[in-house]
C-alpha cells in the first residue's frame, strides 16, 4: 500500500513538471522571439539622386526602418539597362544597422538590369536599429531626357530565429539631365556703331545783325528759408541670437545603462535550454524512482510468498 501512495505522489510531480515546462516555454518563447510593434512592418526604401549627368556615377542606398534581431535579408534591384549600369568593380558594399555592419555574401546579376543579393548577419543574436542595408554604385549610360525606375522586388527579413519580420519594400527613380547652361557663341556678335552727330554750320556775327534786346525785369518774391525736419533718433532693434541647447553632462562614475533589447535577445535562448535542462533531468529521475520503486515492491511481494 506504501509502494502505490509513493507511485501516485511521483506520477503527480512528474505531472507538474511537464506542465511547467509547458508554460516556461510559452513565456520564454514570448519573450524572445522578436515581434512588430502595433502590427507595423519594417520598411525598406531605396534613395538616389533625383538627376544624374551623362557618364557620372552615383550611390543608390537601400534604407531600411527600425527592426528587431534582424539575421539574415535577400532581395532583387531592377533597373533600365539602357540608362543605368553598376560600375566595374566594389558595384555593392556592406551596408550599416545600429552601429553594426551588414555584410554582402553574394551580388549575382541575374540578367539584364537585375542583382540578386544575399545578406547575413556574422553570429547568432542579430542586430537591432535602423540604417540602410546596402549601397549600389552605378553610372549613367542613358542620354538627356531618358529615365529609369529603381524596384526593388522578392524581398525578405528573417530574424535570429529564422522568423520572418513583415516588411515592405519600395523603390525610386532618376533621371538623366541635361547639359544645362548656354552653348558657347561660335562667331562674335557684329559690333553696332553709332552715326556721327549732324554738322552745324557756324554762325558768323556782325555790328549789322545785332540788335539791342529789352531786357524785362520780373517782381522777385521774397524767398522763404527751408523748413527743417526733425530727425527721429534710431532705437536700435535688439536681434535674438539663438542659444545652442545644453548638451546631456555625463554623471562621473555612472556607466550607461545597456539596451535592454539586445540583453533579452542573448540571455533568452540560454535561459530557454537552462530550464529545458533542468526539467528534463528531474523527468528523468522521477522516472528512474519509479521504475527502483517497482523493483522493491516486486521483490518484497515475492519474499512474502
Amino acid at each position: 500500500m506504501w509502494s502505490k501512495l509513493m507511485l501516485q505522489k511521483i506520477s503527480r510531480i512528474a505531472g507538474l513538471a511537464a506542465i511547467a515546462l509547458m508554460m516556461v516555454t510559452g513565456v520564454i518563447g514570448l519573450n524572445v522571439v522578436p515581434a512588430v510593434a502595433d502590427g507595423q512592418s519594417v520598411r525598406i526604401l531605396a534613395t538616389a539622386p533625383g538627376t544624374v549627368m551623362p557618364g557620372d556615377t552615383f550611390t543608390v542606398t537601400i534604407n531600411i526602418t527600425q527592426v528587431q534581431s534582424l539575421d539574415a535579408t535577400n532581395y532583387d534591384v531592377s533597373f533600365n539597362p539602357a540608362v543605368l549600369q553598376l560600375v566595374e568593380t566594389n558595384n555593392v558594399t556592406a551596408g550599416s544597422i545600429g552601429g553594426s555592419q551588414v555584410p554582402v555574401d553574394m551580388a549575382n546579376v541575374d540578367g539584364p538590369g537585375k542583382v540578386r543579393i544575399v545578406q547575413n548577419v556574422p553570429g547568432v543574436r542579430g542586430i537591432s536599429g535602423a540604417g540602410y542595408l546596402a549601397q549600389l554604385h552605378f553610372r549613367m549610360v542613358g542620354s538627356s531626357g531618358q529615365s529609369s525606375n529603381i524596384d526593388l522586388t522578392n524581398g525578405m527579413l528573417s530574424d535570429s530565429l529564422a522568423t520572418e519580420i513583415p516588411s515592405n519594400w519600395a523603390g525610386t527613380s532618376i533621371r538623366v539631365s541635361s547639359s544645362g547652361g548656354q552653348e558657347p557663341l561660335t562667331t562674335p556678335p557684329p559690333v553696332i556703331q553709332n552715326p556721327p552727330p549732324p554738322t552745324v554750320p557756324p554762325v558768323v556775327v556782325t555790328p549789322d545783325n545785332l540788335s539791342p534786346v529789352p531786357v524785362t525785369q520780373t517782381p522777385t518774391s521774397p524767398v522763404s528759408p527751408p523748413a527743417t525736419l526733425e530727425t527721429q533718433p534710431v532705437v536700435p532693434v535688439p536681434v535674438p541670437v539663438p542659444k545652442p541647447s545644453p548638451s546631456p553632462v555625463p554623471v562621473p562614475g555612472q556607466a550607461p545603462a545597456p539596451p535592454l533589447p539586445a540583453q533579452a535577445e542573448g540571455l533568452g535562448p540560454l535561459l530557454l535550454w537552462g530550464i529545458i535542462g533542468v526539467v528534463a533531468g528531474v523527468l528523468v529521475v522521477a522516472g528512474f524512482t519509479i521504475l527502483q520503486m517497482r523493483r522493491r515492491s516486486i521483490k518484497i511481494a515475492g519474499t512474502k510468498k
